[in-house]
């Protein structure tokens, strides 16, 4: 009884446990704080950039937009169908949309997939967006089926304009190009004259 101290071994025993377990709290309360650091500076970048996020969850058909995802799109809530999703894109972007997903899906496809399209509020307005996606899928004796897609939306409709502006600038140049060369090709006529 004279090494085991002022504690007997079950005291100790406690004892060690507890300190086991603090620690072991301890260190998740660090992780934890760790991880909202994470998070913080992940949520300022997506805000920073104006970078919406999603999940699409193909087994509830549910897809759930973060609070930027849903100002690009022009939706009140958080959670929305597949279908209320593509009755806000653009009725001439639809297909191209439906068809690049369905056909990443009946592929299989892990690959990013990157579209570009039309948002079309309830109130008229009318941006671009570019959307990034991330099938994930669960394999089964049948093959595999989708289970959730996580994604990305970003508003370019000035980068949009711009290039429009860009185009339009340069079919005037073009024009003017060759008129000015008409003009020469006249003038040089005359002198031949």
């Amino acid at each position: 009884a004279e090494d085991e101290g002022p504690f007997l071994k079950e005291e100790r025993m406690l004892l060690n446990s507890m300190a086991e377990r603090i620690g072991r709290v301890t260190e998740r309360e660090s992780a934890a704080l760790e991880l909202q650091k994470k998070n913080d500076f992940v949520e300022l970048a997506l805000r920073a950039s104006n970078l919406g996020t999603w999940q699409q969850d193909f087994v509830t058909d549910t897809v759930f937009l973060d609070e930027i995802a849903r100002g690009h799109f022009g939706f009140e809530t958080a959670s929305v169908t597949e279908r209320d999703l593509i009755e806000r894109i653009h009725p001439e972007d639809q297909r191209g949309f439906v068809e690049k997903y369905q056909t990443a899906i009946q592929n299989g496809d892990v690959e990013t997939i990157t579209l570009k399209v039309r948002a079309l509020h309830p109130n008229g307005v009318v941006n671009w967006l570019s959307l990034q996606a991330q099938l994930k899928f669960a394999k089964t004796d049948a093959g595999l089926i989708p289970l959730s897609s996580v994604g990305t939306t970003q508003d370019i409709t000035e980068q949009k304009r711009d290039e429009e502006m860009l185009a339009r600038k340069t079919r005037a140049l073009y024009v003017l190009s060759n008129c000015n060369q008409a003009l020469v090709r006249i003038f040089d006529e005359n002198e031949l004259l």
